[in-house]
């Protein structure tokens, strides 16, 4: 008898033990975007028929309710994060018990990250470069007139002098005026002294 009451005693500790255990939940993965199915494991909710279902709320909203907790006080379920800006959110999960009351877990976080989105390719009509064809060249023109003269090269010798000297040789005519103005200057001078000799000598 004393070990039918110890025993029932026993079972009665251990129930209330679960039913004080703190309610927890965790998440996988701890990040996405809102298009993230987050799977949550919850544990130490109450199993009892007068506590309500369980009900995950993210960040202030209800994103899973109707939540069936196992006679452990365990549960599993999934939700997909509400749209909002990146960055760290609050993720709890909650129940009422026999009184109420509602019965929060420790919180978790999630990580939010926003998705860049998919540039459209802009299509751009394609303009054909056409094709230059080769310009042809200029066409060859005859000459007009007689070709010209072929120089053969003089085989007799130097041109004498005066006849077809070539410009630039020395055999030129050019210094003989010079040589002529010089001799008649040269006897001018000459008569000159001579009659100053007379008319001196009288």
């Amino acid at each position: 008898m004393a070990g039918g009451v110890a025993g029932a005693a026993s079972l009665a500790f251990g129930a209330g033990a679960a039913f004080a255990a703190t309610p927890r939940i965790t998440l996988n993965p701890t990040q996405g975007t809102p298009a993230t199915v987050v799977q949550v494991q919850g544990t130490g909710f109450c199993a009892s028929p007068p506590c309500s279902q369980a009900q995950i709320v993210f960040q202030g909203v209800t994103v899973a309710e109707g939540i069936v907790v196992a006679a452990d006080g365990s549960f599993r379920a999934s939700f997909q994060p509400a749209a909002g800006p990146s960055g760290w959110k609050t993720v709890t999960g909650q129940q009422k018990n026999a009184n109420g009351m509602w019965i929060t877990s420790a919180p978790a976080t999630f990580y939010m990250t926003l998705a860049p989105p998919t540039p459209t390719p802009t299509a751009f009509p394609r303009t054909p470069t056409p094709i230059r064809s080769p310009s042809p060249g200029p066409s060859p023109s005859a000459t007009s007139g007689s070709p010209a003269p072929t120089v053969t090269p003089n085989a007799a010798g130097p041109a004498a002098p005066g006849q077809g000297t070539p410009p630039g040789s020395t055999t030129s005519w050019w210094p003989w005026p010079a040589v002529i103005a010089a001799a008649v200057l040269a006897f001018g001078s000459a008569v000159f002294l001579v009659s100053l000799y007379r008319r001196s000598s009288l």
